[in-house]
């Protein structure tokens, strides 16, 4: 689908399965001009050159017909020079040969067939030297290529009315929000005047409380309740507050509207160019009859969007800008002004830049202590700032990710339902994991290589302490994407007890692949908490994995989280597959770690030993599968929507699985107790990195399913909602949900699988699992399922 590099930059990703697939065309046309055997459109079989579009899909209600070849020129006619003979024709019946057609093509530079009206002689008919009727070659292909473009024509009709009626109803939803936005103002007035100045408890609304799961709840009373959450808050709306947010809401609807046209725009525009290469190819001209019959169409004869962007220029005026015309259109063209960052990136690069010496000096210091053993205490600092540094590590990581999604045109804030206005751009978000790198690389090597005395034991504890202040402190600097984060840290800690949302289970996974980091939070509690803990080896020794159960309860915590959250789901939509299955898989998981905790305080027990082989291979390759057929949606034909190069695929399969079976090293040194620090450190580090692979094609998978379902746009972020239809100004107006998405029917599948010649059977179950990771979270507003493929299997 490219019209050109110019023009392709220009297609919304979201929408691009409902653009015209120009690709396909220039192959259709490619094939044809090959000479392929054409079979006629009505008996159209798979196996044919459009076995990627099927022509059945293009037999629908709407569906331009094959134009004529000429219908304003009804004599139009093939001519030839009388000198000149048709390549691979029969003298007798001037029909093209078998053999012409498919190994040749008819169409050489001195053979060409050539289309036009002709000028009518005296009694009507072309003044031609020589008449031919259309040959069936080229008639099959005319046929089968302009049905094929029918086809894509009327989807693009179908997807573009759907959109102008969405258009529609958001610019009435936009209106009722900003005359409610005046009542507001003019009820805070009336409060102001009759206010009695008194304590207030109304602190309290602003927490989101834990729910009840919907099965043991009234849903209309859950619906309510969920329709409150906006980033894990919900409060009165002030009214400060909600004047900001109409003006983005206008902002946001307005640049839609721009979008819609140049969604019209350029699908005018690929289809003349399709039709023009058809014709350049194949010598004919049917482009200006064909643009005039699809000018009869809604996309090109209806203002609507045009008078809705007008609308909601004079709205912005009179409401925002004291009716001022000419400011409104700059700001709402303006909109957001493009801000590189520079500031943001320099500071990043250098940060890690100055922490990129301290860091491999520390580690330098660290392993050389280590091995001359002058203090057994460097093997524990060695594993408390392991620790943190697998949390800086992950962060690092998902910096590349955001910058993979950006450059990809991944929707990731649709995905985690972001409010653009106030999250962290991508290249603003590795300033945190780069100062935390910075500090803890700073403070590391002062704890190793500098003589710190007695001072270098409260390092770690000074560094956890800044780290605690600068995440959890209420100072400006990002606070809104702090915020979200320790929520979504309250949400996690208390799983089960919330909705489960994409970051809940996200956010869960990640914690899965940072145990390491988890556990050691006992080991750093334990080890503080006795003292003087670096002048009593014996004493510090009861610290380790090899003593402390709490430190194995603790590898198993993040393991536990998700459990909770699997159950939360099903009890919230009683569905067994895949809520019940993924459950169990993190059983596995729980069994895996907990194992793991008893070999390392039962050195020798073979009981155990096996207990945890056992686990391990079944938590291994049911992870794996997981992995790969729910959570990537992938198999040895991959998938219909693909954002990534295909190669990246085949090695996400390869080494996911792979990494998946890092226990084997727990096996290979269990002998060698003093190599277990190191070979729990090579495991985690393992871990972080298969789940920075993992962390790539999840989101990816729901990018791609976004975009199978046409989920273009988030609904206006709106302050207010109402209980009736017809609100009051003495209603309390309240937070709504802040971003949802809307799922725009399709009558058409987008993408056709390439398995087509499978069984049934075996197709149902590729789709149900291709869909299962769908249902691994809930949107703060449910979205309706308009795919049909489901309901087919």
């Amino acid at each position: 689908m490219r019209f050109g590099r110019t023009l392709d930059e220009g297609i919304i990703p979201e929408w691009r399965a409902q653009y015209l697939d120009y690709d396909q065309g220039k192959k259709i046309i490619k094939r044809l001009c090959k000479g392929a055997d054409l079979p006629k459109p009505a008996e159209a079989t798979p196996g044919s050159f459009y076995t990627d579009q099927s022509y059945a899909e293009t037999n629908v209600s709407l569906r331009l017909p094959s134009p004529a070849l000429n219908p304003r020129k009804p004599s139009l006619q093939f001519r030839r020079s009388s000198a000149v003979k048709l390549a691979g024709t029969s003298e007798a019946t001037g029909t093209p040969s078998s053999e012409s057609i498919t190994d040749r093509s008819p169409l050489l530079d001195n053979d060409r067939i050539r289309t036009y009206g002709g000028e009518a002689s005296v009694d009507g008919t072309p003044a031609v030297s020589q008449q031919l009727p259309l040959t069936t070659f080229t008639r099959n292909a005319t046929d089968v290529f302009f049905n094929w473009l029918g086809g894509e024509v009327n989807k693009i009709e179908e997807f573009y009315r759907e959109q102008e009626k969405e258009a529609v109803r958001r610019g009435d939803e936009l209106k009722k929000q900003i005359d409610t936005l005046q009542k507001h103002r003019l009820l805070l007035k009336k409060k102001k005047q009759s206010a009695v100045p008194g304590p207030t408890l109304a602190w309290l609304d602003r927490l989101e409380f834990p729910s009840v799961p919907k099965c043991f709840s009234n849903k209309n009373d859950i619906d309510a309740r969920n329709s409150h959450r906006d980033y894990g808050f919900r409060s009165e709306v002030n009214y400060t507050h909600a004047k900001y947010m109409l003006k983005r809401a206008s902002y946001d609807y307005y640049q839609n509207l721009l979008k819609l046209k140049s969604y019209r725009a350029l699908n005018e525009t690929g289809i003349r160019k399709i039709v023009k290469k058809f014709d350049k190819t194949f010598q004919t001209s049917f482009l200006e009859s064909y643009m005039s019959q699809t000018s009869r169409y809604n996309m090109h004869t209806s203002k609507q969007v045009d008078i809705l962007t007008e609308d909601i220029i004079k709205l912005y005026a009179e409401n925002f800008e004291s009716g001022h015309h000419k400011y409104a259109v700059e700001k709402l063209q303006r909109g957001e002004i493009y801000d590189p960052h520079n500031r943001s990136v320099l500071l990043t690069g250098l940060l890690i830049g100055a922490g990129l010496p301290l860091f491999i000096r520390a580690i330098y210091a660290g392993v050389r202590d280590l091995h001359r053993g002058h203090e057994f205490a460097v093997r524990f600092y060695l594993q408390i700032w392991a620790g943190f540094f697998f949390i800086d590590l992950i962060l690092l990581l998902l910096s590349l990710n955001l910058y993979a999604w950006q450059h990809f045109r991944i929707n990731y804030m649709f995905i985690f339902e972001l409010d653009r206005s106030i999250a962290m751009d991508y290249r603003q978000f590795p300033v945190l994991p780069a100062s935390f790198f910075f500090t803890l690389s700073l403070l590391g090597w002062i704890n190793f290589d500098v003589s710190a005395g007695k001072f270098g034991y409260y390092i770690p504890c000074l560094f956890l302490g800044l780290l605690v202040v600068a995440f959890a402190a209420p100072y400006p600097a990002f606070w809104s994407t702090r915020k979200w984060a320790m929520m979504a840290l309250l949400r996690l800690v208390l799983s089960g007890l919330y909705p489960v949302e994409f970051r809940d289970f996200f956010v869960g996974d990640i914690f899965c692949s940072l145990n390491y980091s988890v556990s050691n939070m006992a080991l750093f509690f334990c080890l503080y908490g006795k003292g003087s803990w670096w002048d009593n080896e014996t004493e510090a020794e009861t610290c380790g994995s090899s003593h402390s159960r709490v430190m194995g309860f603790l590898n198993c915590l993040p393991a536990i989280w998700r459990f909770l959250q699997c159950w939360r789901r099903f009890l919230d939509t009683y569905d067994w597959f895949p809520h019940l299955l993924n459950s169990s898989k993190y059983s596995a998981t729980i069994l895996y770690n907990l194992f793991l905790s008893y070999v390392r305080i039962n050195e020798g027990n073979v009981t155990y030993r096996a207990l945890f082989i056992v686990f391990a291979i079944l938590n291994a390759v049911l992870s794996s599968l997981w992995d790969i057929l729910m959570d990537f949606s992938l198999s040895i034909d991959l998938r219909p929507v693909l954002i990534y190069p295909r190669w990246a695929y085949y090695v996400a399969m390869f080494v996911d699985p792979l990494m998946r079976f890092h226990w084997v090293l727990y096996v290979v040194y269990w002998d060698q107790t003093q190599q277990s620090a190191k070979i729990s450190f090579i495991v985690a580090l393992i871990e972080v990195v298969r789940r920075f692979v993992w962390v790539f094609f999840r989101v990816e998978n729901e990018h791609a399913t976004n975009v199978g379902q046409s989920r273009a746009f988030k609904d206006l972020n709106l302050p207010y909602f109402y209980t009736d239809e017809t609100p009051t100004p003495t209603q309390s107006p309240t937070l709504t949900q802040g971003s949802s998405a809307t799922a725009i029917p399709s009558s058409r599948t987008q993408v056709v699988c390439k398995s087509d010649s499978a069984s049934p059977r075996f197709t149902a179950v590729q789709r149900i699992l291709r869909r299962a990771h769908t249902m691994d979270f809930e949107r703060r507003q449910q979205v309706a399922d308009t795919d049909q493929e489901d309901s087919d299997g």
